[in-house]
């Protein structure tokens, strides 16, 4: 069997690896909701929050300020390398 693996995960991690982007993208914006990250003065992650869009309506995106195919490229890599690290 199996043993599960727990990888540390921190804010700035998800951001950087394109993890944020995903969950926003497929589970969050689709509902008017985004879980946005909070920064310190030093750039570093201080907490979070899920926020709404102005009228509750999706957030939705034309394609041009958001470069998708490299964003969904480096969470594949994560998780191409997630995965080689177990075996």
């Amino acid at each position: 069997m199996a043993t599960l693996q727990h990888i540390p995960f921190t804010f700035e991690a998800l951001r950087d690896t394109g993890v944020l982007w995903l969950v926003n993208r497929a589970v969050f914006h689709p509902r008017g909701v985004a879980l946005a990250l909070h920064l310190g003065t030093t750039g570093g992650v201080i907490g979070w929050s899920l926020v709404a869009s102005p009228d509750g309506s999706p957030f939705t995106f034309d394609g041009t300020t958001i470069d998708e195919a490299a964003r969904m490229q480096a969470v594949e890599e994560l998780i191409r390398v997630t995965k080689a690290g177990e075996a």
